[in-house]
């Protein structure tokens, strides 16, 4: 006998124990039922259920998942592409191309064409278009005989058409990207020398084309440019006629060829003059002030005679006078000569006539003007009792107001010059504008002439010159269809295309778990762990045990982050009886079930693992102990306990097995003694694991879901059917049992406990 743990001293007989006590233990189970329900599952809760949690990442890992899963489905829907464009190309009938080069240039004289005002005509893409016309084929069929060629004859099609359907002309780029004066011509056919040929007939008809072109281009430009002279004589002469009639009725003043306005002339006359005077007046103003303020102060009477002496020292006064007096008689006679010209050209009543009179009379107003002042002046000078100071003062004052007055009077005069000169501005722009138009229409009728002249002389005028630098066929007649690079590409493209197919219905037709998430979100259950497979010997069940055998396993390192989350939940110490389930039976509960047994043990727990699944019990064969006394010992023969308890091998963990198969154990299950025996494990252990039967199978598991303080549902990711571990869940639920969570065996690298 071995020393088994006991917390309290009971012995198990063959008698029942009393119904009071069973109560009271059932009404401890119920009551640490709720406890683990909010204690545990809240604990190991890692993930909210709720699907819009779900991020790209984990969505991206699904779509990984779901790929090599279905491996097989993707090489057979490659093969299928590959088999489809195989196909494809064995019936394609094949296609012959050959090339040509074509060197298209201009002459020397192609300074004769006429160019567009937004550059030059781009006369290759032109030709391109000529060589693919209906026009040219055409001509290409009548004189290559392509008509008695039956392999370019398509049923139904007109031959032409068909041509054009396999014809193409590009232009060849160089090295920078830019395009060349070389155009490539290619066809294909169904035979190598259908291909030269119609190739060979093109440049042909196109030769014979140009030669015609250039033929009458010569004659016919001499034409054009003889008309274009005649018609650009005539309205040249026009032009020049309107100008002429222009000129007549313009009041501006003509210079040899151009208009003068004769208002601003005056109007730059008088400017320089209306700023001297102002210039004057300020100076005047400045040595009057001047004066006026030594007086005020006081100042010395030899600084006042010596100022006094120093304005006067000029004869200005007279000087200013005589000026004055000079220009403006000068301007009188001016303005006279123009009105004279005016009442003979327009008459009296004509605007230009009304304003040089007005200029007239604003000037003989100021000649009237300052005589006076300036007499008085010069008497007011010429005075022998009068104070030389008061004189300088009195001079400048009278000096001051004729600036004044002068200054008011050009002023008057500007602004009138100004106005009609404005009114003069439009007629200077038309004659603008005539002369500028006959200036262009002239030097067009002489480029005109000199072209004539040209062509009259014999130059050659703008035609092409073609050189064929690669003949249709001189790098040899190639197969270009069908190409097994494009077949090859769209057979890869079907291929995968179908395997998307496939993948994408059996997707639909899987009806089991893809991920974690999805567990979460049809169950909406916890997640206690994510068990990757194991790889487990079929003639030996005990390598199902990573816990122990390979405790550096991914495996095992699951096992034990689900041992750490269990633990955290049950930390007051209260001991638990629980009971693994599955939905169906080989989808790993026994393995997990022993591993995490295993896993407790060796945190220094003290566990039980019964065997629950009397109608096919596993534990023997996982732990590799074939005991001839066990659960049924216990239950129907009234063994002592301690007697069928056996150690498993790992320290602190006790097994409790099935001598045999039993095929109806609900009976067994229910009574009253499999109840007190449960009751006894959890005296003696911390945590009791019940190895339960598939719930879909067999009703063993509801019957001991009584007896216990919660259920973990084992599920498999490759096995477990999605309706299946919903119907046991439900099933559970249905009789009141606490689901702690699911334990996910099989999961994916990505699905593993802790991974993310």
């Amino acid at each position: 006998m071995f020393a088994f743990p006991r917390r309290v001293s009971y012995e198990f007989g063959r008698s029942a124990p009393e119904p009071l006590s069973l109560a009271i233990s059932f009404r401890k189970q119920e009551s640490f039922a709720f406890f683990l329900r909010t204690k545990i599952g809240s604990r190991m809760s890692e993930t909210p259920s709720s699907p819009d949690r779900a991020s790209a990442d984990e969505l991206a890992r699904g779509m990984l998942t779901a790929l090599r899963r279905h491996k097989l489905l993707i090489a057979l829907g490659i093969l299928l592409g590959g088999a489809a464009a195989a196909g494809l190309y064995a019936v394609t009938p094949p296609a012959y191309g050959s090339n040509a080069q074509l060197w298209i240039n201009k002459k020397r004289g192609e300074g004769l064409g006429v160019e567009s005002r937004d550059g030059p005509e781009d006369y290759l893409a032109t030709q391109q278009g000529l060589l693919k016309s209906p026009l040219m084929i055409e001509k290409a069929i009548r004189l290559g005989s392509l008509a008695d060629r039956p392999a370019l004859n398509e049923a139904g099609k007109d031959l032409s058409e068909s041509i054009l359907k396999n014809f193409s002309v590009s232009r060849q780029k160089d090295s920078m990207g830019s395009g060349t004066n070389i155009l490539a011509l290619n066809y294909r056919a169904r035979i190598p020398d259908d291909a030269s040929a119609v190739l060979e007939a093109v440049i042909k008809a196109y030769r014979q084309t140009l030669a015609d072109l250039s033929a009458r281009s010569t004659g016919d430009i001499r034409e054009l440019f003889a008309q274009a002279r005649d018609g650009l004589h005539k309205e040249l002469l026009k032009k020049e006629q309107a100008y002429h009639e222009f000129r007549k009725q313009s009041p501006l003043i003509w210079r040899g060829r151009d208009g003068v306005n004769p208002h601003q002339e005056r109007l730059a006359n008088l400017e320089p003059k209306h700023a001297g005077i102002l210039v004057r007046q300020a100076e005047t103003k400045a040595r009057l002030d001047a004066l006026e303020d030594a007086i005020r102060t006081n100042a010395d009477r030899n600084a006042l005679l010596a100022m006094a002496s120093e304005f006067s020292a000029k004869p200005e006064l007279e000087g200013v006078k005589q000026g004055q007096v000079s220009r403006w008689q000068e301007q009188v006679l001016l303005l006279v000569q123009q009105e004279t010209k005016l009442l003979e050209k327009f008459g009296p009543d004509h605007p230009e006539v009304t304003a040089v009179r007005q200029s007239l009379a604003t000037a003989r107003e100021f000649l009237s003007r300052p005589a006076t002042a300036a007499s008085d002046g010069v008497a007011s000078l010429e005075g022998k009792a009068a104070d030389p100071v008061q004189s300088c003062i009195q001079s400048l004052r009278q000096e001051l107001e004729y600036l004044k007055t002068a200054e008011a009077l050009v002023g008057r005069l500007c602004k009138l010059e100004r106005e009609e000169a404005r009114k003069l501005s439009g007629y200077e722009v038309e004659d603008e504008m005539h002369r500028n138009d006959l200036q262009r229409t002239q030097q067009m009728f002489e480029t005109l002439l000199k072209r004539l002249q040209d062509a009259n002389l014999g130059k050659e005028v703008g035609g092409l010159e073609l050189t064929v630098i690669a003949e249709p066929g001189s790098d040899g007649v190639k197969k270009v269809a069908p190409s097994k690079v494009l077949f090859g590409a769209g057979g890869m493209a079907m291929g995968l295309m179908f395997a998307a197919g496939l993948v994408g219905l059996a997707e639909f037709r899987n009806r089991r778990f893809r991920s974690g998430e999805d567990v979460r979100r049809l169950l909406d259950l916890p997640i206690l762990g994510r068990i990757p497979a194991m790889k487990a010997n079929q003639s030996n069940p005990r390598s199902l045990l990573a816990a122990e055998l390979a405790p550096t396993s991914p495996a095992a390192e699951a096992f034990r982050g689900l041992r750490t989350a269990f633990l955290a939940g049950i930390g007051n110490g209260t001991p638990c009886v629980l009971q693994v389930v599955s939905p169906r039976a080989g989808e790993g509960k026994t393995a997990a079930a022993a591993n995490l047994a295993v896993a407790l043990a060796q945190a220094g727990q003290r566990v039980a693992l019964v065997e629950g699944n009397l109608a096919a019990p596993q534990l023997g064969s996982v732990f590799d102990k074939f005991p001839t006394t066990g659960l049924l010992s216990v239950v129907q023969g009234g063994m002592p306990l301690d007697q069928a308890l056996i150690e498993s091998g790992v320290p602190g963990l006790w097994l409790l097995t099935v001598e045999k198969q039993i095929a109806a154990a609900g009976d067994l299950l229910a009574s009253p003694v499999y109840r007190a025996m449960v009751s006894a494990l959890r005296e003696r252990f911390d945590v009791v694991l019940l190895d339960g039967a598939p719930i879909l199978h067999v009703a063993d598991s509801m019957t001991l879901a009584a007896c216990t303080d919660g259920a973990i549902l084992a599920i498999s990711f490759s096995r477990t059917d999605r309706n299946d571990a919903l119907r046991a869940a439900n099933m559970l639920r249905d009789v009141h049992t606490p689901i702690l969570g699911v334990v996910c065996l099989d999961a994916p690298p990505q699905e593993t406990f802790g991974g993310k």
